[in-house]
């Protein structure tokens, strides 16, 4: 088990409650978040309008992305093949671990491009919200798959 997770971040608690059992993959959708009121974004564009430019920034706390870091060295499986979804510069892997191939999936081409985790794999821009098929990993070849941020700006 993982011990008491009250003093943990809630986004720790999902990334621990979605990687716990990760032996049994799950192939189908486990839900939609509902509470997100769009109205109160800060942007009036589309996705893909606001994110046509690249953001080369940390979406989290140096504290936080040290903790995500030692939880992947954890959990993921060294040589293992990884799709890491709604990423963006860093996937923030542990530099000492090495994988068979990681992919990743974004919503800008420059920011994926950037991205060392991805020089061995592909990676794809599309917009979830305006087409949430995961077609490019239809096969279910991934070890693991990654969403570090993202999950809260799906509608």
């Amino acid at each position: 088990g993982t011990g008491g997770t009250s003093h943990m971040p809630l986004i720790t608690k999902l990334i621990l409650a979605l990687t716990i059992g990760s032996a049994q993959p799950l192939r189908q959708p486990v839900g939609r978040i509902t509470s997100l009121d769009r109205r109160k974004l800060v942007a009036s564009v589309s996705d893909s309008e606001f994110y046509k430019s690249p953001r080369l920034v940390a979406h989290a706390d140096e504290a936080f992305l040290r903790k995500l870091t030692a939880l992947y060295r954890e959990r993921l499986p060294a040589g293992g093949v990884l799709l890491d979804l709604m990423s963006s510069h860093i996937s923030h892997l542990p530099p000492a671990m090495s994988f068979a191939r990681v992919d990743g999936h974004g919503m800008n081409a420059e920011e994926l491009s950037k991205n060392p985790a991805f020089a061995g794999g592909q990676w794809w821009v599309q917009d979830l919200n305006e087409d949430p098929a995961l077609s490019f990993a239809a096969d279910g070849e991934y070890d693991a798959v990654l969403c570090m941020a993202g999950v809260q700006y799906l509608q």
